[in-house]
């Protein structure tokens, strides 16, 4: 209800979602089964988020990314696009 809100109130027509590595919350929560990859887990739940914004606002542009870390030196952020 809150981001129904602040859509409505900024008149905005973008979202921009992103999961990132290494994310504590998911490591804290222990999410699904010790062996589970939790950046695919990430990634799924990344996806449907994406598509419960899609129906909730279908005037709304919904771009989701997965930021992490390059492997060069020095490292930088980098956002990968997410389908």
């Amino acid at each position: 209800r809150r981001l129904e809100g602040l859509v409505e109130a900024h008149g905005a027509k973008r979202i921009v979602a992103i999961a990132h590595q290494d994310c504590a919350w998911y490591r804290a929560r222990r999410i699904g089964p010790i062996t589970i990859d939790l950046r695919d887990r990430q990634l799924a739940d990344l996806r449907r988020s994406a598509r419960r914004l899609r129906e909730m606002f279908d005037n709304v542009a919904v771009e989701t990314y997965f930021a992490r870390l390059s492997t060069t030196q020095p490292a930088k952020v980098v956002f990968d696009l997410i389908q």
